[in-house]
This record gives C-alpha cells, structure tokens and sequence, in this order.
C-alpha cells in the first residue's frame, strides 16, 4: 500500500472536491477498486493510490490483483502493459 504523507500537499477548492470525490468512490467499490500511482504524478494525484512506484512494479501490482476496476495513473504506455497482464473482466 502507499505509505507517503500527502498531509502537506496543499489543494485548490476543485482538487478538494475531486479528493473527497474519489474517497467516496474507493470507500463505495472497495476491493473491487485498485488505483496504481506512477511516482512520477503529482502528488494530487497520487495521494489517491493504493501503490506508487514505477511501471514494471505497478503492471506486476495490476497483473496480481482481482480487483474488478484498475485505475493507472500514468502515462499510457503502461496502463497499456497492466491492460495486457490482467483478465479480460478487469
């Protein structure tokens, strides 16, 4: 799981509302629902991933995982490779 403090990670109003927006989602899909973080994103976006690392970890993290939703938050080269090592419900 991601363990970086996003506690100093300062937002605007929207970046708020889109945070509390996606809690709300990832407490609603629960383990239906992985988001996989690029350490290259902003924090803003990253602060939302169950994993941050780079590509090869984060297509292993996908290709692992049962989760019915896989959310890559990175270029789209590797969200192409997770797309490619997981199942065709994911």
């Amino acid at each position: 799981m991601c363990a970086v403090d996003f506690s100093s990670t300062s937002m605007s109003p929207e970046d708020v509302a889109i945070a509390e927006r996606i809690a709300e989602l990832k407490q609603e899909l629960g383990d239906a629902l992985l988001i996989l973080g690029h350490h290259y994103q902003r924090d803003s976006i990253v602060m939302h991933a169950d994993f941050l690392g780079d590509s090869f970890m984060l297509s292993q993290k996908a290709a692992d995982s049962d989760a019915k939703y896989i959310v890559f938050c990175g270029v789209h080269f590797m969200a192409e490779s997770a797309d490619i090592l997981t199942s065709d419900e994911q």
